[in-house]
């Protein structure tokens, strides 16, 4: 079980803003959805709940009607503007830091069955967050000693003995000012904890238990209340004390990661989705003709997702990137949308946008953070383009094994399929396509010794091949193939008897230099027959000649090369000829 702190410091003030990507001040407050028909529910109720037969009750919490957050002091049945939009905005924050898993964030009451968890059979569940001023609860808390802003038991989201008993968390607004950002992280918080995550902290701290963040971020499972950025964590901050995997924990525990949608998209009003930090979306953008400009935004209220843009061609050479400098002000943070232009050619071009969450860049871990937990919803207007849907994303980096001149590729998919079933994967070698394959394998022959190459692999789905994921690999050199021995001639007359050959370097140098030649003679009777063998002395490369002073008789030749690797096989013997 938990209890934890309010917020220490901080301006505490708040009005009502316009609405963004994920907020809503219009309608019904208390019947929105992030992910209406999902299994799972993070309910956070803002009217009130009767609280009997649990944990807390068993801690002292009198049974009965715990109240709603009341802000106008008029009844929770009656909601004021600013009531209104205060609902819509811890909802719309709440909503973002759940925005990657397949659960649906609601202010709408879904019933008991939506949230109790009967049994390991059950597979529609859920935890409620009680957003109530009940002072007698909050001090009959263990450990919460009326000074807590929120509590909430641990690791119980999909428990299946006893789910009930440990319903609900809670937030207290009263300690948190009445502050909708403060509420938003305490639900997230405390919702956090049901799914059995536990407190970010940094070593050295005199505020154990509860990192406060630093440069305008925080971890959600910190103490965020002072920092306009949150995000999930996995303790790449310095100093952290806590590495757990809050993404990994939370898929694990009841809420996976929500199902890659990029194939719906885009259209007028579409939201689509980063959900860890490997799922980058790819669309494919159709006769790109003048300027291009795409631009990508992100939630108004809370946003948890740093976009960068890449623009790339279809041979995945990178022509333009977009990734502002996220900077943290007061309350709010600047430079997590991103927009990017390119001047394209004036006839029809096809390209590739990618969309992936990213770190501050430039950051350290004291003075940023990275792209684990930039995660989160987006919307995407192209202009210039026609765009036709979601490409794959890249598949994992080829495994290269060689055997001699030829190399077996195996990979693992991409992330993100495109939003498309995969209907084969490209291979390619040094940018050319070489073999499209089904699997997750692919062998290619042929490949010339000594040589480096760059393998590559895109997934492919009905609107053709996505990113590409690229290895290197060294084809090991070899010995080389045999020269030409092009001709031999008996010596010419005067002196003693000698015979001259010629020859041609080898078509197949192994992929490492020539360096040396060596001539063999072979000594032949009066019917053809070899008497004899000998190695005549080595010459170098640059020398295809030789003059060999033999004995009278008839001889034979041929003449091997060697490299770095070792002799290569002799070339074909040479016709008969007369050392004289």
């Amino acid at each position: 079980m938990w209890a934890d702190p309010p917020p220490a410091s901080g301006p505490g003030t708040w009005s009502p803003r316009a609405a963004r990507l994920g907020s809503a001040t219009s309608g019904d407050v208390l019947d929105l959805h992030s992910l209406p028909g999902s299994r799972r529910t993070v309910f956070i109720d803002f009217d009130g709940h009767a609280v009997t037969g649990t944990l807390w009750n068993e801690q002292g919490v009198p049974s009965g009607v715990s109240p709603g957050w009341d802000l106008s002091g008029n009844g929770v049945d009656v909601l004021s503007a600013t009531e209104r939009a205060a609902i819509a905005d811890v909802w719309s924050r709440v909503a973002e830091d759940f925005a990657p898993f397949d659960v649906d964030v609601t202010t709408a009451d879904p019933g008991r069955d939506a949230i109790t968890r009967s049994g390991a059979a059950d597979q529609v569940y859920g935890v409620r967050v009680l957003v109530t001023r009940d002072a007698a609860a909050r001090a009959a808390i263990d450990a919460c000693q009326a000074g807590c802003g929120g509590a909430a038991a641990n690791d119980v989201f999909d428990t299946p003995v006893g789910h009930e008993r440990f319903q609900p968390a809670w937030v207290f607004p009263q300690a948190l000012r009445d502050d909708p950002a403060y509420v938003a992280e305490a639900v997230s918080h405390e919702v956090g904890h049901t799914f059995g995550l536990a407190h970010d902290d940094r070593a050295g701290d005199a505020d154990a238990g509860y990192y406060a963040g630093h440069a305008g971020w925080a971890p959600i499972m910190g103490s965020a209340y002072g920092q306009p950025l949150s995000q999930w964590s996995r303790g790449s901050y310095a100093g952290a004390t806590n590495t757990e995997d809050d993404l990994a924990v939370i898929a694990a525990h009841g809420a996976p990661l929500r199902p890659d949608e990029t194939g719906a998209l885009p259209g007028p009003g579409r939201t689509a989705y980063i959900s860890d930090d490997d799922d980058v979306d790819v669309y494919r953008l159709r006769g790109c003709v003048g300027p291009v400009q795409a631009e990508a935004s992100v939630a108004g209220a809370g946003a948890d997702l740093d976009l960068e843009l890449r623009l790339l061609r279809a041979d995945d050479r990178l022509l333009a990137t977009a990734d502002p400098v996220s900077r943290a002000s007061g309350r709010t943070v600047t430079g997590l949308a991103a927009t990017l232009r390119h001047a394209a050619p004036s006839t029809p071009t096809d390209y590739l946008l990618a969309v992936d969450g990213t770190g501050r860049a430039g950051s350290t871990p004291t003075s940023g953070y990275d792209d684990y937990g930039s995660v989160g919803a987006y919307r995407l207007a192209v202009t210039g383009c026609g765009i036709v849907g979601g490409a794959p994303g890249a598949p994992g980096a080829p495994t290269v094994r060689l055997d001699g001149t030829t190399a077996r590729l195996s990979w693992t998919p991409p992330a993100s399929s495109g939003g498309s079933s995969l209907t084969a994967y490209d291979v390619l070698v040094d940018g050319v396509r070489r073999t499209r394959v089904t699997g997750l394998r692919a062998t290619l022959s042929g490949l010339a010794r000594g040589r480096t190459y760059d393998f590559q692999v895109a997934a492919v789905n009905q609107q053709g091949a996505g990113l590409v994921s690229r290895t290197t690999a060294r084809v090991a050199a070899g010995r080389p193939g045999a020269p030409v021995l092009t001709r031999a001639t008996s010596g010419g007359p005067g002196g003693g008897p000698t015979a001259s050959t010629w020859w041609t370097p080898p078509t197949d140098t192994g992929g490492a230099p020539v360096t040396r030649y060596r001539l063999t003679v072979y000594r032949l009777s009066l019917l053809g027959r070899v008497l004899d063998v000998l190695d005549h002395a080595d010459v170098e490369a640059s020398v295809s000649h030789a003059l060999v002073t033999l004995a009278p008789g008839r001889y034979r030749f041929t003449v091997r090369a060697r490299n770095a690797v070792g002799w290569g096989p002799p070339s074909a013997r040479s016709a008969p000829v007369t050392a004289r």
